[in-house]
């Protein structure tokens, strides 16, 4: 889970220098929150050059601070730390999106819609008063001519919001069985072994690791329940399988067939729900960090489960 600030509210709307300089503090405040508990808030690069009054930048403002430390902690935020969601973009300027018949190409809000629409969960953070004080944020995708998709995106603006909705959120796992109960409880399409999870019991803990898997197999779940009545998967589900099993980077790949052959005893499991029968699963989730795999059933259909067979370190190592 993500939250995002919205930069288009900043927009020269305070009277004064001692009002932006009081919603600033108040933005670092929520970044402490939001970090405290484990979650991240991703910003434009751009922010320091954002209006607040009609002649002041968040960096003139800030530039008239007299603490230096917390003049230090906002620059370095701003500047250096982020992290900033232009700088690892995943939405081109060529792409269209509009919210409140605004276009927001090239804004925070078209970057998370587009996250939404590949299984990832984002919320705004908008600063207060501005003119985005409203909430959800309909967040239009012109995909093509043709095709249109629309994603509402939940909007943060008052402090007595925020604490609320990081607890609609799980916080990142501590340990391997956090993760395993969180995937148990969160990832109701997935049927995953009763040993599932044994392998990483040998390999450290990684935090980074824990919340990648999270992200892998968020979009697995997401995937499983997009097939519609007819049995058809949706057009969410076969974006889903575009943007994460097509591709160089694909974040869900099948082993090479030198790898079929060569670690096919290695690349069968037991059958979750059939005892003694076998269940080959060569495709596989990729983690980078630790080089962790989740191997599961393929294809994915609409009337067999999704089995989640294994999850631990790599198995096709030369």
């Amino acid at each position: 889970m993500e939250f995002v600030l919205n930069e288009l509210a900043f927009h020269g709307q305070f009277a004064a220098a001692a009002e932006a300089h009081a919603a600033l503090r108040g933005l670092l405040a929520w970044r402490s929150l939001i970090h405290k508990h484990g979650f991240v808030l991703r910003s434009s690069s751009r922010l320091l050059d954002q209006r607040l009054t009609t002649t002041a930048t968040v960096r003139d403002i800030v530039n008239t601070w007299k603490d230096p430390s917390l003049r230090g902690l906002m620059i370095t935020w701003m500047s250096k730390e982020g992290p900033f969601w232009d700088r690892d973009r995943w939405h081109s300027e060529d792409d269209y999106f509009e919210c409140r018949g605004q276009v927001v190409t090239d804004h925070g809000l078209a970057e998370a819609a587009l996250a939404v629409s590949r299984g990832q969960p984002r919320e705004m953070i908008s600063l207060s008063p501005s003119d985005w004080e409203e909430t959800p944020l309909k967040v239009n995708w012109h995909v093509s001519d043709a095709e249109q998709a629309t994603y509402e995106l939940w909007n943060v603006w008052r402090d007595s919001d925020l604490p609320s909705r990081i607890s609609q959120h799980q916080v990142a796992p501590a340990s391997w069985a956090e993760l395993h109960s969180w995937a148990i409880r969160t990832c109701e399409h997935l049927l995953f072994s009763d040993d599932v999870i044994e392998p990483l019991s040998r390999h450290p803990f990684s935090k980074g690791a824990a919340e990648r898997l999270q992200e892998l197999l968020l979009v697995l779940n997401r995937l499983k329940k997009s097939f519609g009545s007819d049995g058809k998967l949706s057009e969410s589900g076969m974006r889903l399988l575009q943007d994460h099993f097509v591709g160089d980077k694909a974040w869900f790949t099948d082993s090479s067939d030198s790898e079929k052959n060569t670690f096919g005893n290695a690349l069968t499991f037991n059958h979750p729900t059939e005892p003694g029968v076998p269940l080959f699963c060569p495709w596989h989730g990729k983690v980078k960090i630790g080089q962790l795999r989740i191997h599961f059933s393929y294809p994915i259909r609409h009337d067999k489960p999704i089995y989640v067979v294994y999850i631990g370190p790599k198995k096709t190592k030369r």
